[in-house]
């Protein structure tokens, strides 16, 4: 890493109301995004498997919510995010379960801009928290990966901070990959990210003390592997489950959040993209060989899967925020002050927001999942006529909604779980892929009625299939009921 000289340059008072300013920014930014933060159709299954751990006092370990494959091994990875997110609605209905959303990101971005300040002015902190959350917003979303986002910062800052006191990190973050591990699937990310870090140390280190290093990093690497195995579940199913969702191939290479990058419109991550070209023309972005190859990695992996975005902007600026700062100030550091009046009076002002928000947020109309993935009338529909205890099959956006409206799924966002086989074959069936496809699965599963979104192909042929009549239609969904007697 470029050194940095001892050289300092007052941070302005501005500097004492950044974090919590920018905390409280984003916090409300994202409570005003209302229904769109609860608008993803996982969401409301991770809810019902949070309600279904607290009655049962324990996390399943086979599926309870499918008629397609009822009783198949299925393990809720993601059983502690559940948990607090049914607690939330619990609490306070779909509001609560934003509020926690909000909340969770804006305290990542506190955290975010207070860490950068140690080697940046507030003015360069600003710009950097912007692109980051340019990145992220596009997966600011009432699921599990958001709950994880402050941990990845502090990961991340303890990480760099390591490396440039020359000593491995401490014990006391193994805590947060064990509680990074129950919560969401990206601790693997956690585990490889201090794995480049250990590298780095070892490599800069004199040839004296790389043996000392390679010991105390070793140790911590290993503390932090057994940590991320402290869960419910058995050690090569979380492996299996982490591994999978961070590469983004087979069983959810089809979902649009796992497609690549598309440039067809202008996107935060091409603003950012252009930008760290401008600062390395400029010369304003010098890099040590492995945080170059951190940087390229999260470009990479930006580009390939879209929902990998949030990496790039949590994780970069704290990877280059030292270096970044000696280019831009001429090897000066950023004086460090105490915390004085208006840092506390910053504190004051972004936590009144964060008790104000909520209840000026709960005051307004009810929250709700929108009706693209919750289509009520429908269901509503399908109720009316008496179509609920026959298998349905549901478009793939729906199986959330159905499942917390306690109706067995054919399928659901559980991705993981049916499999790129299943996967595969749903799709062929439900797109007119393959001919065939769809009167061979009505047939083989037993479908009474099907519900699926407005403009599905397989509509129009069940419009005409034999013994198949369509009893209800809107701009969200579709119902379908085979006549009785038919099967």
């Amino acid at each position: 890493m470029a050194e940095i000289g001892l050289r300092t340059i007052p941070r302005p008072a501005l500097g004492d109301w950044l974090a919590p300013a920018v905390g409280t920014a984003i916090f409300v930014a994202a409570l005003l995004k209302g229904s769109a933060v609860i608008g993803d159709p996982d969401i409301q299954w991770h809810v019902e498997a949070g309600r279904w751990i607290a009655t049962h006092l324990s996390v399943p370990d086979r599926d309870p919510f499918s008629h397609s494959m009822l009783g198949a091994p299925w393990h809720a990875h993601e059983w502690l995010s559940e948990l607090l997110f049914w607690w939330a609605f619990h609490l306070g209905g779909w509001g609560a379960v934003a509020t926690v959303a909000a909340a969770s990101a804006g305290l990542a971005f506190a955290l975010l801009a207070t860490i950068l300040q140690r080697h940046l002015q507030p003015r360069h902190t600003l710009v950097l928290c912007t692109a980051s959350f340019a990145l992220a917003s596009q997966h600011l979303l009432a699921r599990p990966h958001i709950l994880t986002w402050p941990i990845l910062v502090l990961w991340t800052a303890a990480l760099c901070t390591a490396v440039e006191r020359r000593a491995p990190p401490s014990l006391f973050w193994l805590l947060l990959m064990a509680l990074w591990a129950n919560l969401h699937g990206g601790y693997v990310f956690g585990l490889a990210l201090a794995g480049l870090f250990a590298a780095e140390a070892i490599w800069r280190a004199e040839a004296s003390a790389r043996a000392g290093l390679l010991l105390g990093w070793g140790a911590f690497l290993l503390a932090a592997a057994f940590a991320s195995l402290m869960t419910p579940h058995a050690p090569a199913a979380g492996v299996r489950f982490a591994l999978g969702f961070l590469d983004g191939s087979g069983f959810v290479a089809p979902i649009g959040e796992w497609q690549p990058a598309d440039f067809r419109t202008l996107s935060g991550l091409q603003l950012v993209l252009l930008g760290i070209l401008a600062l390395a023309l400029l010369g304003r972005l010098r890099l040590p060989p492995f945080r170059v190859l951190l940087l390229v990695g999260l470009v990479y992996l930006a580009l390939s899967h879209v929902r990998h975005g949030e990496l790039l902007g949590l994780v970069a600026p704290l990877a280059v925020a030292a270096c970044l700062g000696a280019n831009l100030y001429g090897g000066a550091v950023v004086e460090t002050v105490p915390a004085g009046r208006g840092r506390l009076w910053g504190v004051c002002a972004s936590a009144a927001v964060l008790v104000l928000a909520p209840a000026l947020y709960f005051g307004r109309a009810e929250v709700a999942p929108p009706s693209a993935v919750a289509p009520v009338a429908a269901l509503e529909s399908a109720r009316s006529a008496e179509l609920l205890g026959q298998p349905v099959l549901n478009s793939f956006n729906f199986g959330g909604f159905l499942i917390f409206s306690g109706v067995p799924v054919f399928i659901d966002g559980r991705a993981d779980f049916y499999g790129s086989t299943f996967l595969r074959r749903y799709l062929d069936a439900v797109t007119l892929t393959n001919a065939g496809a769809l009167e061979a699965l009505l047939a083989e599963r037993g479908i009474g009625w099907t519900m699926l979104q407005t403009g599905t192909p397989a509509i129009l042929l069940l419009d005409r299939l034999p013994g198949w009549e369509r009893v209800y239609t809107d701009e969200t969904a579709v119902v379908h009921r085979r006549r009785p007697g038919t099967l």
